[in-house]
Formats: structure tokens, C-alpha cells, sequence
């Protein structure tokens, strides 16, 4: 095996890059192995609900006909924006570490020929850089 191989594999994440990724790692939420921590999927889940929550709490303080506690009270609300997005985010690490093994083992499986392999080898790289784009796989058929 190529050591420039196993390197670029070992760099090979669809989670990581991208302008969603940037700003996640601006504000300290990306750990040491460049994948979302917990502490983000915490915070994403926070800052959807709090709009809403704010906004119904505003509304029953502006309007004395209305109660905002429908929205404080109903399960739906909490799991769309609590539980989904935290568990999205948070499932970012395995899909991640599952991604980097089956494409290990693909390559170490050895069912490629040499052409194969290096055509596998770039469709690595492109995605790589796809999903690292600033227009975030905007256009999957154009080439970069």
C-alpha cells in the first residue's frame, strides 16, 4: 500500500469542510479528529428551539388571548427541534468513521484493478472536495 494512500484515506471525510463545517469550527464546536463535538449537537438543538420559544413567550406577553404554553407543552415541537437535530449532528461521528472503513476496505479488499484503483482513488478526491466546497454539492455535474 501506497503511504500517500493510506494518508489521503485517513483525510477522507464527507462531514468535514464545507461552509456549514467552517463556521462550526469558528465558533469551537469542531473536537481534535475534525468532526462535530456533542457540545455542538447541544447547542444546534438549542439555537433552533430558542426562536420559537422566545417568539411564544413574546406573543402570550403581547397578546393576553393567547397562552403560549401550547408550545411548551407539545411533544412534537421538542422532538423536531431538540432530539432530530441533535441526533443528526451527533450521528455525523459514525457515519463519518463508517464512510473512512468502507472505503479502507475497498481498498484493502482488493477488488479493484490497477485502473479501478486509480479511478477509485479520484472519486475519493472528488468527493472529498465536493462536499468541502463553498457552494456545498450545489452542482454535482459540474467538474472541479
Amino acid at each position: 500500500m501506497n503511504p500517500a494512500d493510506s494518508d489521503r484515506l485517513e483525510r477522507f471525510s464527507l462531514v468535514a469542510g464545507g461552509p456549514f463545517y467552517r463556521v462550526l469550527d469558528r465558533l469551537g464546536l469542531i473536537g481534535a479528529d475534525r468532526l462535530p463535538t456533542p457540545r455542538a449537537a447541544i447547542n444546534l438543538a438549542l439555537l433552533a428551539w430558542l426562536p420559537p420559544a422566545l417568539l411564544a413567550i413574546a406573543q402570550s406577553l403581547a397578546d393576553s388571548r393567547y397562552s403560549g404554553w401550547g408550545f411548551f407543552t407539545d411533544w412534537t415541537v421538542h422532538a423536531r427541534y431538540l432530539v432530530a437535530i441533535a441526533v443528526m449532528v451527533a450521528t455525523d461521528r459514525y457515519a463519518d468513521g463508517r464512510l473512512v472503513t468502507l472505503a479502507r476496505h475497498f481498498r484493502d479488499a482488493r477488488l479493484f484493478s490497477d485502473e479501478g484503483l486509480s479511478a477509485f482513488r479520484t472519486a475519493l478526491a472528488t468527493a472529498d472536495r465536493r462536499s468541502s466546497s463553498t457552494l456545498a454539492e450545489g452542482s454535482s455535474s459540474r467538474s472541479r
